[in-house]
């Protein structure tokens, strides 16, 4: 009885009217309505976007060849790449637009919002004067490695169309941020699924007429840059963006803030690239491209359970931030509490079916092509399950501003994990590289978050 109770309440929260925030109560399901539906088109856009990868590969393979459709998805993954380069200020912006609109003042949002778009817009405009000449004159050929001048000629101006395309994305991807701020992430990945199908269309269209790279990049990287005009529009219509005279000190002070914010989430983002993204590369160095193989077959099967618990506590930031604003501690403290447990519980069986079925899963999935080591599937199952429990926490550490923490953990985790993933790597091969990271999180991250950070972090959630 208790159980079905629980399902209807969160059932509940998919409801399209909002709740009346004008109670407490209210104001607690408003905040998990708009997670909940958040999470559900974040599920949707997610899968049209896995539709939109899986169509496009036996559209354009056969014509492209190898190494064309190679240069495609290499430019393509840049983006993860430059994702730092708004210097944070877009992280920074989701903080300042929550807690301006908690006030319920539309001139303090309406100025937070217009402010933070026009620094993202000159970042754009910077990076896009910058990168746009110094990408010309870099040997691409070389360094994606193609060996036709057709080809050659192809990638530069696939690497021209990116360059282009992610700076005119900073101020569009703030779009998004602020529309996370406002908590309405819902709108943004209703876009994306908009996007998705245009593109599907597009490659479709697209393939008959045996286009290259470049045009192929603007179906579908070109088309998820454009689709936030969409929520600006809904902004201007909204007045929520406008010009004007700011508040005496406004543009100094809000100048400062996102500044200060966003360099600590610029940090963040340079350690998570360093410290996480870079295991590939290490592998590769030191055991070769066949182990860069396994490692990454595993990376992606994990994903099964990495995304769907992002997708979920993904929302949860805007809540933490509305919920701090107002200093609703009770909201924070029984929020993180369901999120951890949620997170872990799921991390644990989605994870453990995983590990169980893995041989049949890589058989089938590699053809026998690849063997890939049992205890390398155990040993990244449980580090999947630290790693996505790590990640729920962080959206409450976000949520609450609490950013120099994270810096100083993520740094020392940098420190820690670097040469003992070298030093294990090549010792123990691909098992080291996932137990490095297992004690360099537990030492860097864990720890002082435990012995050093405990009570600075408890007050965000004791009345």
């Amino acid at each position: 009885m208790i159980r079905t109770e629980h399902i209807r309440k969160y059932l509940s929260y998919l409801c399209v009217k909002a709740f009346d925030t004008t109670t407490p109560e209210g104001l607690v399901a408003e905040r998990y309505r708009l997670a909940a539906w958040a999470a559900l088109m974040d599920f949707a856009s997610t899968g049209l976007g896995l539709v939109t990868l899986i169509i496009s590969v036996p559209l354009t393979l056969p014509y492209l060849g190898q190494e064309r459709f190679g240069v495609w998805m290499t430019v393509s993954s840049f983006g993860v790449l430059l994702s730092f380069m708004d210097f944070g200020v877009g992280n920074a912006l989701i903080n300042r637009v929550a807690a301006a609109n908690a006030t319920g003042d539309r001139t303090a949002l309406r100025f937070t919002i217009t402010h933070g778009m026009t620094i993202l817009t000159v970042i754009g405009i910077v990076v896009g004067v910058l990168l746009v000449p110094f990408s010309s004159q870099l040997p691409w050929h070389r360094l994606i490695k193609v060996t036709t001048p057709f080809a050659s000629e192809e990638a530069r101006k696939a690497v021209l169309v990116f360059v282009i395309l992610f700076a005119a994305g900073i101020p569009l991807v703030g779009v998004q941020k602020i529309f996370q701020g406002l908590q309405q992430a819902w709108l943004v990945h209703v876009t994306k699924c908009i996007g998705s199908l245009i593109s599907i269309a597009l490659i479709y269209r697209l393939t008959r007429l045996h286009a290259g790279s470049p045009e192929l990049l603007l179906a579908t990287l070109g088309v998820q840059t454009v689709m936030p005009l969409l929520l600006l529009a809904l902004l201007v219509k909204k007045r929520l963006i406008a010009g004007g005279a700011p508040p005496v000190g406004g543009w100094k002070a809000e100048s400062r803030s996102l500044v200060r914010i966003g360099g600590l989430f610029f940090v963040l983002q340079v350690g998570y690239l360093v410290g996480w993204s870079a295991d590939p590369l290490m592998v590769s160095s030191l055991l070769g491209a066949a182990e860069v193989a396994k490692l990454v077959l595993v990376q992606r099967l994990f994903m099964m359970v990495s995304i769907p618990l992002s997708i979920m506590n993904a929302p949860l930031w805007g809540a933490y931030a509305d919920a701090y604003a107002r200093n609703d501690k009770a909201f924070i403290r029984q929020t993180l509490k369901k999120s951890l447990l949620g997170t872990v519980c799921g991390a644990l069986i989605i994870s453990s079916l995983i590990v169980s079925c893995s041989g049949f899963i890589f058989s089938i999935w590699t053809k026998g092509g690849i063997v890939i080591p049992p205890l390398l599937v155990l040993s990244y199952g449980i580090w999947i399950v630290i790693e996505a429990t790590g990640n729920a926490f962080a959206m409450f550490l976000n949520g609450v501003g609490e950013i120099r923490g994270q810096v100083f953990v993520v740094v020392s985790f940098v420190l820690v994990a670097v040469p003992l993933k070298l030093y294990a790597t090549a010792t123990y091969g691909l098992n080291g590289i996932i137990l490095a990271t297992m004690c360099s999180y537990i030492i860097a991250v864990i720890c002082p978050y435990v012995f050093i950070f405990r009570k600075r972090f408890l007050a965000y959630v004791h009345e």
